[in-house]
This record gives structure tokens, C-alpha cells and sequence, in this order.
């Protein structure tokens, strides 16, 4: 279809370019991908397009990841900003996307960690505060998926200030929903709360609003005890969540959390609802913490079912991938459901 469109003006041939290089991404053509990128920056450039060029810079990531080559790339691109501090924006934010495809896709967090803690001293020799607030969200998350609760919770605290200080609303949102997310898993639901509520509202002035609403609601919608709230949070966030997303990896997470929060509830077909929308989102995945994440979900599903051999099965195997991709925090959470 791409094929047939005949842009007149230079910013819609820029827009052309940019979507022909998303769609040869995702049809595993880097080398196309890489092309129709490098002519859409000059277009885009020319015609003022800052939305398309922070999407630019989301493919660019994305084609550095599948080479590899993610980590020097990031460190490049963030010193670039520094340098050119009209790109501040448009690189942070595009980067914070892109790592959370990277935590979830099957890199070593080990590495994610190394690189985090590399590129928070260089940018503290730098002075380049955005580097700084950058690397210490990334270190967050990495510490909380690994289930290192008090070095998490220590780290997003850093982060939500230096992301505050620089005027980054869109890693402050993220930093925020990350730190929400411990304090969820260390027992404290008011605190976590109380976070997820500021990082939905920050969300509304950043260039990735309609990536984190999707974030925040996924935690938002796991935080009460009593399955009936919990409901009731999953009609208040489809009633604000978008009808046609624009990103296709963004929401998975939240319907995953929203299946286990209906199957829980005792509204079986809308967990099946949310179960298939969420399996649909994991394909465009990387193999890895996705399938351990759907098979935690189906498990609770099957076990609302009455189908609690069947159910346990899922939970055990939900454990043993979250496991192997180093995600303990989650594999905590699939045994504990699975002793209960």
C-alpha cells in the first residue's frame, strides 16, 4: 500500500520514508530499513517534523538493537544531545521507548546493568545531566526485574529527581511507574499508589504519552487486594485507555495484567479477551520473557476455570521462564501463586 502513495510536500515524503523503514523492520529487512531511515532524516529535517524524528530515532534504536549494537548506539546518541541540546528531548524520550523493548527481549540483564552503571559515570564526568537521569532509570529497572527490591527502590528514587531537575516528564513517568512497581512487590499499596497516580499524570505532557499510559495502567490495574477493585480499575483504564494504539508492543503488558486481574475477579471471558489481545502483542516479540508472562496469566486463568492441574502446569512453566530470563522478581511472584 506504501507503494502507491505519492507524497507531495517534503514532510509527508519524509513521513513515507520513516513508515517504510518501521515496516521493513518488521518484516526483518535491515538492510531496507537502514535505507529508507537515512532518507527519511533529511526530509524530516528540512519540513521541522519533531514528532517523526523522534520516531526516526525509535527505529534507529531498534535496527542498533537488532545488530547488536544497541548499547554503543544509546551512549552516542544521548553524548549527541549534549552537544546539540535541541535534540535533548527528542533523543531521551525516544531512547526510554526503546530500552523498555530491550528489558523485555532477552538481553542479559547483567549487561543492561554493566552498561547503566558505564554510562552513569561517564555522564557524571560530562556533566550531562539527561546521561545521568537516563542511566539511572535503566539501573532501576534492571535491579527491580532482577528482584533486588532495596537497590531498585534506591536507584528510581535517584532517578525520579534527576529526571525532575533536567525537565525529562517522560522518564520521570517512567522512573515513577518503575518505582510504583516495587513498592507494589515490597507490600506497600498506598505508596505505590500514590506513584503510579503522579507518573499517569505526568505522562500527559511527554512525547510518550500514549507509550506509558499503557505502562502505568499495567501496574495500576495488579495494586488492590480485593478482585472487585481491581475490576474496577480495568473499566477506569479502558475507558481511558486509546481504541487504536499506536504502538503495537506497549500495550502487552497491560493486557496481561488486565487478564490475570479479571480471571481473578471471576469474569472469565473478559480475561480471554485480554489473554488473546496480549498473546497478539508478545508475537512481535523476541522469544524470551513474554511467553513466561502469557503462560503466568493463563495459568491464573485456567485455575479461575476450575482447571487447577492444568493451571498449576502454566504457573510452573511461567516460574521456569521467568527464570531463565533472569526476571526473579516476576518468578517470585508465578511461585508464590503456585504454592497458593
Amino acid at each position: 500500500m506504501l507503494e502507491e502513495v505519492e507524497p507531495a510536500s517534503t514532510g509527508d515524503q519524509g513521513r513515507t520514508a520513516l513508515l517504510r523503514s518501521m515496516l521493513t523492520w518488521f518484516e526483518g529487512d535491515i538492510d531496507a530499513s537502514r535505507r529508507h531511515a537515512e532518507e527519511a532524516e533529511p526530509l524530516l529535517e528540512q519540513a521541522g517534523r519533531h514528532e517523526d524524528l523522534a520516531m526516526l530515532d525509535d527505529a534507529r534504536a531498534m535496527l542498533a538493537h537488532a545488530e547488536g549494537d544497541w548499547a554503543s548506539h544509546a551512549r552516542w546518541r544521548l553524548r549527541e544531545s549534549t552537544v546539540v541540546p535541541e535534540l535533548a528531548g527528542r533523543v531521551f524520550d525516544a531512547y526510554l521507548c526503546v530500552t523498555e523493548y530491550v528489558l523485555y527481549s532477552g538481553e542479559p540483564y547483567a549487561q543492561l546493568s554493566a552498561f547503566a552503571k558505564q554510562l552513569r559515570a561517564q555522564a557524571q564526568r560530562g556533566g550531562a545531566r539527561r546521561g545521568e537521569a537516563f542511566a539511572a532509570t535503566l539501573l532501576g529497572e534492571t535491579e527491580l526485574l532482577t528482584g533486588n527490591l532495596g537497590a531498585a527502590r534506591e536507584h528510581l528514587f535517584e532517578a525520579v529527581r534527576l529526571n525532575r531537575e533536567v525537565g525529562a516528564s517522560g522518564g520521570e513517568a517512567l522512573a515513577r511507574m518503575r518505582l510504583g512497581e516495587a513498592l507494589l512487590h515490597a507490600g506497600d499499596r498506598d505508596g505505590a499508589t500514590a506513584q503510579l497516580e503522579e507518573a499517569l499524570e505526568l505522562s500527559q505532557s511527554s512525547s510518550l504519552a500514549r507509550h506509558l499510559i499503557y505502562l502505568v495502567h499495567g501496574v495500576l490495574v495488579q495494586v488492590p487486594v480485593d478482585p472487585e477493585e481491581g475490576l474496577q480499575l480495568v473499566d477506569q483504564s479502558e475507558a481511558l485507555l486509546p481504541a487504536h494504539p499506536i504502538c503495537a508492543y506497549c500495550p502487552t503488558g497491560y493486557h496481561v495484567a488486565a487478564a490475570t486481574t479479571c480471571a481473578t475477579a471471576g469474569r472469565l471471558e473478559r480475561a480471554r479477551d485480554h489473554l488473546a489481545l496480549a498473546e497478539r502483542g508478545a508475537e512481535l516479540w523476541p522469544p524470551g520473557p513474554w511467553r513466561a508472562a502469557l503462560a503466568e496469566a493463563r495459568g491464573r486463568l485456567l485455575v479461575a476455570e476450575g482447571a487447577k492441574a492444568e493451571g498449576a502446569a502454566a504457573l510452573r512453566r511461567a516460574a521456569e521462564g521467568y527464570a531463565a530470563a533472569g526476571q526473579r522478581l516476576y518468578e517470585r511472584r508465578a511461585r508464590s501463586a503456585l504454592t497458593a
